[in-house]
Parts: C-alpha cells; structure tokens; sequence
C-alpha cells in the first residue's frame, strides 16, 4: 500500500512592505513567514510548516496558492486556457505532419528532400517525423 503524504496549502500575498510575500500555511494558521522573492516560498515554508505541525520536514507535499486581485485572477485563468489549447494544438500538429510525413515517404515513394518540399519543411525534420 502507498502511503499518502500530507498536503498544506501555503497562500501568498503582498505584504504592506513593498517588495515582500507573506506566506501563511491554511491548515496551520499559525506558520507564517515572508520573503522578498515568492520563488522563495517553498523553501521557507516548509521548515514553517514543519515546526508549527511538529512533523519533520519532507514528510508533507506544499501547494502555493496566490492571492490576486479578481480581475487578475480571471486573466490568469484566460491565460492557461488558451496555453492548454494550443498545447491541445501542437500535439495535433505534430501527430498529422508525422502521418503527411510518412505517407508521403512509404506511400507516395517520395524522397526527404522531395516530402521536405511538398510539406514546406527542411529534410532533417521530415527524417525526424518519418523516424519518430
């Protein structure tokens, strides 16, 4: 049986100090830090966490939530909404220009370089779809 490790979400925010994060565990309201950097948070946290849940460090996963305004919120999550579908689209891509590749090579009887010219692509990369 896997053993399931612990899970804390630590929230990030601007402090009233420009410049610096404060860090606050959920579930261990009391583990708290701040750091100028946010990249600092999980290396902060998570002997903060550790001591005030009194379990050792590396015993318990971290998940950072960022506190943003709304409006930045909604932009963020337009944001990852197009990056997953045009990620969606270049796997697409990537398997159709390897099919076209391969038809166009074992099927047509075409060279790399005359499959490079039909698919407006260089030869090396026509070997490496065909190849793939």
């Amino acid at each position: 049986m896997v053993a399931v490790m612990e899970r804390f979400t630590v929230t990030a925010e601007r402090g009233a100090t420009q410049g610096v994060w404060v860090f606050q565990c959920v579930e261990h309201p009391g583990a708290i830090s701040q750091g100028r950097r946010l990249g600092e948070w999980e290396s902060l946290m998570g002997e903060t966490v550790a001591f005030v849940a009194g379990t050792p460090v590396g015993s318990f996963e971290l998940a950072l939530e960022v506190k943003l305004a709304d409006g930045i919120r909604d932009l963020m999550r337009e944001a990852r909404t197009a990056i997953d579908s045009l990620v969606a689209a270049q796997i697409q891509t990537a398997e159709a220009s390897r099919r076209a590749a391969r038809a166009l090579v074992d099927d047509a009887h075409l060279t790399g370089a005359e499959a490079a010219v039909v698919l407006g692509i260089s030869p090396q990369r026509v070997s490496q779809l065909v190849h793939s």
